[in-house]
């Protein structure tokens, strides 16, 4: 063969060719940094490894494997085991560089690493060419038949890896970096996410540090020590050095040391090398400003997670596409983790954001921040309030910034969707106003928040999200918004069988509508408190609340709230066993509700009127009308109200002797019914109870 032999992939610049002699001493290099002495768990990972390896020898190509992640994940560790695991499969040595992309020097220039692993394998010094182009042509042509293992450390870019990666078909060239490295796609690499520890693998390391008697001792303190490590290896192992080095600190200390946001970073901290606050400071500093401050702000702020629409408005931005892009960053830079349809923090890359914003965001733009995001949830459900309970009392609404992104809901379902699916987000921004005397906005937020607690449940964040709403209008003084949310309150208790307390709220809101002259009001707590009565069997008390409700709405021109009012005298009459009446009210009531297009209580209303006709015989006449509330309830997107009815009809067939079909619809109620309202769930249980045969959970 005449001349020089090349081998490259993608080089950039000239290459020039110099016909010269080149020494090649018989060296195998063994560069790698020492193995963790106390490697844990990973066995997944490894073997994920593993099979990328296996494919790139099928292949018959040098491997290029990503491990990519978030700073402390152990990316380092698990690259340095898997490479000594296979020493023997690269019998040729190991090269390892750190490129720097962290440093503050700044990354290293590839020529400089292209000429240490040339030396590393032999080459004279004399003979490094001085070029780049022709020292990674050298490179790659001394290492075209050898097998040989490279660890490259803290790209800066894709193109600082193509440059270095090796590409003789028994070579394998390992990099670690936070972000995903996705250019290098083109050039075959696999990519590995490492994600966190599971808490059990965490304790297993502290386990080893500290000895299995300490941690069993505190089994409860060790998970928890685990779990605001967030599974991050350098964490986990920074607290369990701080352990051992305080042989007399039971667990509980460090855990409540660590369980303060605010503190958390600085415990876990040994030195400048084991500390999490400066490698996370590595991978923030790498980022433009732009994405730099929405890390801060969304770090700083109560979601629990967020999409582009959320992330917009803690910056004030118009649009959610540039967001998007720089939300995308993020995950590349492994400060993110994108889910499906979502963004949301690693816990402690969580902590040290909101550290960077306390540390460089003004205050009052942290103020800013908070009150966009709030704003946007406001308006967001008070759209939603309006569009799927028009008649429910709106409230004056107090916006400081104008909502820049406008959502747009094509029907009630999806409107509940995202009430649904924002839930988590909803109720801590709630907690937050709360808790930082945030009194206007927590109410109105809660207030909003009424289409999705009516027609979802979710009794537990129900009752927390009103009672402190309650507080909140108190706190602030605004009586309507008390009498308001005292009734809501009311509703809530009754519906968890908390009849009494829920009889005295609404007694304490007709004290406040009295005082204000608010007729509405007044005819909401009567009808509030009627249902406690017809629910405790009091029926002359239920009907007279019901009436004197009919007549204060009737005064004041409020249609939809007679209409409910009938609804509820339709009730008092079926349990009187007057199903005639009970007819007229309830058949008033639906087609009434139904006119005002108010599908949910319109629904209801058929559904009781069902009833009542299968009360006086017409049993399959009901099923017929029952099979239409259904499906308005299910078009009205209430699983609730969907159970109800489906304890209607198994009364019916119950009662019509059709037990396989009854026992059918009330399993599928207390289904419905599971996590919703326990108090219907336990009666619809007495109901299968009655029928014999095993419970639905045990099915």
């Amino acid at each position: 063969m005449n001349g020089p032999v090349i081998q490259a992939r993608m080089i950039a610049g000239g290459v020039h060719l110099h016909q010269r002699a080149v020494n090649v001493l018989e060296r195998i290099p063994r560069q790698l940094p020492p193995d963790a002495a106390l490697f844990t768990g990973r066995k997944e990972d490894l073997a994920d490894v593993d099979r990328s390896w296996a494919r790139a020898v099928g292949d018959g190509v040098g491997a290029l494997l990503v491990v990519c992640g978030t700073a402390g994940v152990g990316k380092s560790a698990l690259a340095v085991h898997w490479l000594r695991q296979h020493t023997d499969t690269f019998p040729d040595g190991h090269l390892y560089a750190d490129l720097g992309g962290y440093s503050p020097g700044g990354p290293v220039q590839p020529q400089e690493v292209a000429g240490a692993f040339l030396r590393a394998l032999g080459v004279d010094a004399a003979s490094v060419p001085d070029a780049l182009a022709e020292r990674v042509a050298l490179l790659r042509s001394i290492t075209a038949d050898r097998r040989i293992g490279v660890l490259l450390e803290n790209p800066v870019s894709a193109a600082q890896v193509r440059t270095l990666a090796l590409t003789g078909p028994g070579c394998a060239t390992v990099v670690t970096a936070r972000q995903a490295l996705s250019g290098l796609a083109i050039d075959g690499a696999r990519v590995h996410r490492l994600e966190p520890w599971r808490p059990e693998t965490a304790v297993r390391l502290m386990e080893r540090m500290l000895g299995q008697d300490r941690v069993s001792a505190e089994p409860a303190q060790a998970l928890e020590v685990a779990r605001l490590c967030g599974g991050l290896p350098l964490a986990v192992g920074v607290a369990g050095a701080r352990l051992a080095a305080r042989p007399r600190w039971p667990l509980a200390r460090l855990a409540q040391a660590l369980a303060t946001d605010t503190e958390r970073l600085q415990a876990l901290a040994l030195d400048e090398e084991h500390a999490v606050r400066p490698a996370l400071d590595g991978s923030y500093r790498a980022l433009p400003e732009l994405q730099q401050r929405l890390y801060r702000l969304l770090g700083f702020s109560p979601l629990r997670w967020f999409d582009p629409p959320a992330a917009a408005a803690a910056t004030g931005a118009e649009h959610c596409d540039g967001v998007e892009e720089h939300l995308d960053a993020l995950v590349d830079a492994s400060l993110l983790e994108e889910l499906t349809d979502r963004y949301r923090f690693h816990d402690l890359v969580r902590v040290h954001a909101a550290d960077c914003a306390r540390r460089e965001e003004p205050e009052p733009e942290r103020a800013a921040a908070l009150t966009r995001i709030i704003d946007f949830y406001l308006h967001t459900a008070t759209r939603i309030e309006s569009a799927l309970t028009p008649s429910h009392r709106l409230l004056e609404r107090d916006y400081q910034f104008a909502t820049p992104v406008v959502l747009a809901f094509p029907d009630e379902t999806t409107s509940l969707d995202w009430l649904d699916a924002q839930r988590p987000n909803l109720m801590a921004v709630l907690r937050y106003g709360a808790v930082n005397h945030r009194y206007g906005h927590t109410w109105r937020l809660a207030y909003a928040m009424w289409p999705l607690f009516l027609r979802r449940r979710y009794p537990d964040e129900r009752l927390e999200a009103q009672t402190l709403a309650l507080q909140a209008a108190r706190a602030e003084g605004h009586r309507i918004a008390e009498g308001n949310l005292l009734t809501s309150l009311a509703g809530t208790l009754a519906t968890a069988g908390r009849l009494r307390e829920a009889a005295e709220y609404h007694r304490q809101a007709l004290t406040v509508y009295e005082q204000l002259g608010d007729q509405r009001g007044l005819a909401q707590a009567c009808n509030g408190l009627a249902k406690i009565h017809l629910e405790l069997g009091e029926l002359p008390e239920a009907r007279h609340l019901f009436e004197r409700a009919r007549q204060l709405r009737a005064a004041i021109g409020y249609e939809r709230g007679v209409y409910l009012s009938h609804q509820g005298l339709g009730r008092v009459a079926s349990a009187s066993g007057d199903t005639r009446s009970a007819a007229w009210h309830l058949r008033h009531a639906y087609r009434g509700l139904t006119r005002l297009s108010d599908r949910y209580d319109a629904a209801w209303s058929l559904a009781l009127w069902a009833h009542t006709i299968a009360q006086r015989g017409q049993a399959r006449r009901a099923l017929r009308l029952l099979d239409r509330a259904q499906t308005m309830m299910h078009n009205a997107g209430s699983p609730y109200g969907q159970a109800g009815i489906h304890e209607i009809i198994g009364q019916i067939h119950q009662q019509t002797g059709d037990l396989v079909t009854a026992r059918e619809h009330y399993t599928t109620a207390a289904r419905l019914f599971a996590g919703i309202n326990p108090h219907a769930e336990t009666r619809l249980h007495a109901r299968l109870t009655d029928l014999g045969g095993p419970h639905p959970e045990s099915v």
